[in-house]
């Protein structure tokens, strides 16, 4: 073994007993690895688990079909950044005592078990809807969380879990993205958070998708909108956003630029920054790119005084928001 490695990504999948290796690695503060349990009893694996390193920050597992991993922070004392991914697996989360050093968590997978209160250092966390938590609502113990991603919103299936988490959010909470077909009542939640600056909506359902009233108080609070769909023909700008006074920065679709987009576009006091996606010719048409062009030019016309920006990438909520409201909230997710 390597003593002083400080970076491994292990290219394959590992089992769990390869894991007890690592202990050999005391100065290694990037960690990237697959881990798959096989098992011949009928009954249930043992959990596994990870080994004391001292100077991990950075973890990203992909777990195996069938998989128990049980994570103990304690072992992980400067673990500040964790991934967790996979199907048909679970982690159970400890954190005795609280565990401050985590700050970004991304959890895409079915089943986690966590108290969220006993990571009071957390900043940003994101989320399948499926997710199934055991204690959803102690995420309104996370008192210094700033984002909530939730990804994968279906319309069907048991998403309880992802509303209990937008109902029980703590109120310093100011960056929201949500993506998929979300139901109705998570526009309701939406309405309720006091301190919303930055949203992300990427709406892959049929039809307008549930969106807070115009008499929301979000709406005149936003500063940072990211508004994105699965649609050839754009479904516009929401009409609630006329009441959006302080909104500096817009991420959208040059593609959904229609007429009465560029006036309510023009009516925004404090817009200051505009960045437009333009469709990839390959997949819509050389017409499709032309029609971009051509928006981007009238979007200029209309709102000189405004910084119009046309990329191919789509921008995240923490780049959008490292991007709008400045470098300093990058601290924010760190």
């Amino acid at each position: 073994m390597f003593p002083r490695l400080r970076v491994l990504d292990v290219a394959q999948t590992v089992l769990p007993e390869w894991l007890e290796g690592l202990g050999d690695l005391q100065q290694l503060e990037t960690l990237g690895v697959s881990i798959e349990s096989f098992w011949l009893s009928p009954d249930a694996p043992e959990p596994v688990q990870l080994p004391l390193l001292a100077h991990l920050t950075s973890l990203e597992i992909a777990i195996g079909v069938g998989t128990i991993i049980q994570m103990e922070m304690a072992k992980l004392p400067v673990l500040s950044r964790l991934t967790l991914e996979g199907q048909e697996c679970r982690v159970a989360l400890t954190a005795c005592p609280p565990a401050h050093q985590l700050r970004p968590l991304t959890c895409r997978m079915e089943h986690l078990s966590a108290d969220f209160a006993a990571l009071p250092g957390l900043r940003s966390a994101h989320f399948d809807a499926r997710l199934q938590l055991d204690q959803p609502a102690s995420i309104a113990g996370a008192t210094a969380l700033a984002c909530l991603g939730i990804r994968g919103w279906r319309s069907s299936g048991d998403q309880r879990a992802a509303l209990q988490l937008l109902q029980s959010l703590p109120p310093g909470v100011s960056c929201v993205c949500l993506t998929g077909a979300w139901p109705a009542e998570v526009a309701t939640l939406l309405a309720k958070l006091p301190r919303l600056a930055a949203l992300e909506l990427y709406w892959r359902g049929n039809g307008e998708p549930p969106l807070p009233p115009a008499v929301a108080p979000l709406w005149s609070s936003l500063r940072a909108l990211s508004w994105r769909f699965d649609a050839k023909e754009g479904l516009g700008l929401p009409q609630a956003l006329r009441q959006a006074s302080v909104l500096e920065t817009l991420h959208i679709g040059a593609f959904s630029m229609r007429g009465a987009d560029l006036n309510q576009v023009s009516c925004f006091p404090a817009l200051r920054r505009m960045k437009l996606l333009q469709l990839d010719s390959d997949d819509y048409g050389a017409g499709s790119a032309a029609a971009d062009a051509r928006a981007i030019t009238r979007l200029r016309r209309v709102v000189p005084h405004v910084d119009v920006w046309a990329s191919d990438k789509w921008l995240q909520i923490e780049e959008l928001v490292d991007w709008a409201l400045g470098r300093n909230i990058r601290a924010l997710f760190e």
